[in-house]
C-alpha cells in the first residue's frame, strides 16, 4: 500500500470462457514478480481473464477497476497488455494444509486455491490465488483471516473439497480418482464431426449445489473426453456450425469409471447473429462492448459481445427462449419479448440504455475510512421488477465506492465489512434525470464472539460451520435470517456472522451486532457435499439440544462452548463379491436415503484387503452405503 514492490508474489491469471477446453482452463498460469514487482505472464489465449496476486503475510487481491469492481482482462490474438498493477495490503496469514488420495497417500502438484467462504455459496471454477502441492503433498497459501473454502485439483482425480479456518496448520484435502466421459460426435450423414464443442455440467467442489459447465473439443475422428469428472450423472450436447446435438440419456459414472463411448447425433440447428446497441447519446446508438446476452430455452446459452456490441451462436436448436441482456454501465427493458427460434436470425438487437451512478464512502466509529468493504444495491426485497436487480462492487483503500448501471428505481443498500457490524439496510430513491446525492453509510464495530464447539464426548469438532444471528430470526440454509419484527430476510455478512471451526474445534466471529443472539452448528462432512448434511441445535449445557442464546454489545468480546449430537458417528462393515468372498480396494461411499440425489455425506474410504471398512464423521440419520470398484461395478 506504500508502493513499494513486492517481490516473490504468486501472481496468476485465469479464466472462466468455454471457448477453451476445460483441460487448458482447470489450472491458472501463473508467474512470479520480479524485485522490482515487475510480472509477466506468457502462454495466454485470446479470451477474458481474471488476475490476481498473493504473497507472504499478505492479503490477496484480484485487478479491479477504479470503482472497486472486479474486472476482466479480454486479450486479443497476440497482444501484449501492460499496467495491470495489483495493490497487496498485509494482513494475511497462512492456510497450510496436505492434499492426499483416497488411500492417504500424499498427492503432489495438486493446485489448491483458498476462497473466502459465502454463506450462501462458494467461488465457482478455477480461481488463482493458491499454491500448488510439494511432493509431500502439502502446500501453504496466504488468505485472509476467516473462514476459508480450499479446492484442490489434481490431474488423475476428481477435485475436492474442504472448510478451514485461516490461520491453519493442518488442512486437509482428499481427492479420489477421476471419472472419464468419452464418446463420439457424427452429423446426419453418420461422418464424424471434427472441432465440434461438446458440454456437460459438472457438480463444483464447495458447501453448494451449484453446477457448471465443462468443454471438451472433438478431434479428426469426431471423439471426445473429460477428465478429472466427480461421479455422477452426466448428458452430453454437442455444437457445430449450424448443427446440434443432446444424447439420447444420461450416463451414471462410478468412481474411478470410464464411460462406454456415447454417441451424440446433430441435427440442423439456427445460426444466430445479433448486437446489443447503447442509446447513448439518446437517438445515437452505439454497440455496447463486453455485453452479455443469455438465452434461456430448451438449451442454456450465453454469448459475450465483441467491441462493437455484436454476439454470435453458431447452432441454437430450434424452439422459444428467454432473453437476457447486461452491458456495463447500462441497463435494459424490464421484460424482453421472448425470441422464437425456427431458423437462422442475422438481425437481432437489444438496445440499452446509460444507467445512473451512485456515489458513497463507508466509515467505521470513529469516522476512519473502511476499505474493501462489500455494497450492494438490491431491488430483491422491495418487490421491484428492476431491469438492474442486483449490484455489488468494494470499496476502495479510501472507503469510497462507485455503483454504476442502475436503473431509475427504488433500491436497497447493504454494506458487509470485516470486523465490523453491518449497518441497517438503507432504502433510497435513484432518479431518472440527474445522479443521486452521495450517500455515507456509517458502521459500528460490533462484538467477537469466540469459542470451541465440542461433541457428545467432550472433544473437539473440525471443520463445522458456525452461525451467530438475532435471538428473534430463523437461520435459514441460505444463510440468512428471517426478522420476525420487519418480515424482512437479512443475508448474513459473509465476514461476521458465519465461521468455521479449526483443527481444535474453536471458532471466532467478528463484527457481530449488538443484542440477543442465538447460535447453530451445521455440521458440513465430507469431500464433496453440496449442502450441509445436518443441522444440529448448539448448546452451552452438554445434554441439551436447545439453541445456544447469549447477548452481546458493541466492543465486547463473549466467549462460549457449543456442544452437538450426531456428529462423527462411524460406519463399519466387509465388502463381499457374489461368491461371499471379501473385495479389496473397493470405494465405500455413505450417501443420503432416497431422494437426496447422489450426495456423499462422508468422505469414501478404501476396503481392505479383508474386505472391511470403516468410515467416520457421518451426521446421524438414514443413509444408503455403497460400494463401487475403480473403473466400473458395485
Amino acid at each position: 500500500p506504500e508502493g513499494r514492490p513486492v517481490a516473490g508474489a504468486e501472481v496468476c491469471a485465469w479464466t472462466f470462457s468455454t471457448a477453451l477446453a476445460s483441460s487448458i482452463t482447470a489450472a491458472p498460469s501463473c508467474a512470479p514478480s520480479e524485485p522490482d514487482g515487475r510480472y509477466r505472464i506468457d502462454g495466454l489465449h485470446a479470451v477474458a481473464y481474471r488476475v490476481g496476486a498473493s504473497a507472504p503475510h499478505r492479503l490477496p487481491q484480484v485487478l479491479r477497476d477504479d470503482t472497486g469492481q472486479r474486472t476482466s482482462v479480454a486479450l486479443r490474438a497476440g497482444e501484449h497488455r501492460e499496467g495491470l498493477d495489483l495493490v497487496l495490503q498485509p494482513g494475511g496469514v497462512p492456510l497450510r494444509g496436505v492434499v492426499r488420495d483416497a488411500g492417504g497417500g500424499p498427492i503432489e502438484g495438486a493446485w489448491v486455491a483458498g476462497h473466502p467462504y459465502v454463506a450462501s455459496g462458494v467461488s465457482v471454477g478455477a480461481q488463482g490465488l493458491g499454491a500448488r502441492s510439494d511432493a509431500e503433498g502439502r502446500f501453504t497459501l496466504w488468505a485472509r483471516p476467516g473462514s476459508v473454502t480450499l479446492t484442490a485439483s489434481a490431474s488423475g482425480y476428481a477435485d475436492g473439497w474442504t472448510l478451514a479456518a485461516a490461520p491453519e496448520r493442518d488442512a486437509s484435502i482428499a481427492l479420489l480418482p477421476e471419472s472419464v466421459l468419452v464418446g463420439t460426435v457424427r452429423d446426419p450423414e453418420d461422418r464424424p464431426v471434427e472441432g465440434a464443442e461438446v458440454r456437460i455440467d459438472v457438480q463444483s467442489p464447495g458447501g453448494i449445489a451449484v453446477e457448471r459447465t465443462q468443454v471438451a473439443h472433438t478431434d479428426a475422428s469426431g471423439a471426445f473426453r473429460f477428465e478429472q469428472l466427480p461421479p455422477g450423472r452426466y448428458k452430453p450436447e454437442a455444437t457445430a456450425a449450424g448443427l446440434y446435438g443432446l444424447a439420447a440419456r444420461s450416463v451414471r459414472l462410478g468412481v474411478g469409471e470410464t464411460s462406454a463411448p456415447v454417441e451424440l447425433w446433430l441435427g440442423a440447428a439456427a445460426r444466430l447473429e445479433g448486437r446489443v446497441l447503447m442509446d447513448d447519446p439518446p437517438g445515437q446508438d452505439r454497440g455496447c462492448p463486453g455485453a452479455q446476452v443469455r438465452l434461456r430455452g430448451p438449451t442454456q446459452l450465453a454469448a459475450t459481445a465483441d467491441d462493437e456490441g455484436h454476439v454470435r451462436w453458431p447452432a441454437v436448436p430450434h424452439g422459444e427462449y428467454e432473453v437476457r441482456v447486461r452491458c456495463p454501465g447500462a441497463f435494459g427493458p424490464r421484460d424482453l419479448p421472448a425470441l422464437e427460434i425456427r431458423g437462422d436470425r442475422d438481425a437481432l438487437t437489444w438496445t440499452v440504455r446509460p444507467g445512473q451512478r451512485l456515489r458513497g464512502v463507508v466509515v467505521g466509529p470513529e469516522g476512519e475510512p473502511v476499505g474493501h468493504a462489500i455494497v450492494t444495491a438490491s431491488t430483491a426485497r422491495l418487490g421491484v421488477a428492476a431491469p438492474t436487480p442486483y449490484v455489488e462492487v468494494h470499496t476502495t483503500a479510501a472507503g469510497e465506492f462507485v455503483l454504476e448501471g442502475l436503473a431509475p428505481d427504488r433500491y436497497e443498500l447493504v454494506v458487509v465489512a470485516e470486523g465490523h457490524a453491518a449497518a441497517a439496510p438503507l432504502e433510497l430513491e435513484v432518479p431518472a434525470e440527474a445522479e443521486p446525492e452521495p450517500v455515507r453509510v456509517e458502521l459500528r464495530r460490533g462484538a467477537t464472539v469466540e469459542g470451541r464447539v465440542l461433541d457428545e464426548q467432550g472433544h473437539p469438532v473440525p471443520g463445522v460451520l458456525v452461525r451467530i444471528g438475532p435471538e428473534r430470526g430463523l437461520i435459514t440454509s441460505a444463510g440468512g435470517a428471517e426478522d420476525e419484527e420487519h418480515h424482512a430476510v437479512v443475508f448474513v455478512p459473509r465476514f461476521g456472522f458465519s465461521g468455521t471451526t479449526d483443527g481444535e474445534g474453536r471458532f471466532g466471529l467478528t463484527g457481530i451486532p449488538a443484542g440477543p443472539k442465538v447460535a447453530f452448528v451445521h455440521t458440513l462432512q465430507g469431500a464433496t457435499l453440496p449442502e450441509p448434511a445436518s443441522l444440529e441445535p448448539a448448546s452451552l449445557e452438554p445434554t441439551s439440544l436447545e439453541p445456544t442464546t447469549f447477548e452481546v454489545a458493541d466492543g465486547e468480546t463473549v466467549s462460549i462452548e457449543l456442544r452437538v449430537a450426531g456428529v462423527g458417528a462411524t460406519v463399519r462393515g466387509v465388502v463381499l463379491d457374489e461368491h461371499g468372498g471379501p473385495v479389496a480396494d473397493a470405494f465405500v461411499v455413505v450417501e443420503p436415503g432416497e431422494g437426496h440425489g447422489d450426495r456423499r455425506v462422508a468422505l469414501p474410504q478404501l476396503s481392505d484387503a479383508d474386505g472391511s471398512f470403516e468410515i467416520a464423521g457421518v451426521p446421524s440419520g438414514r443413509h444408503r452405503v455403497r460400494a463401487t470398484l475403480r473403473g466400473g461395478g458395485e
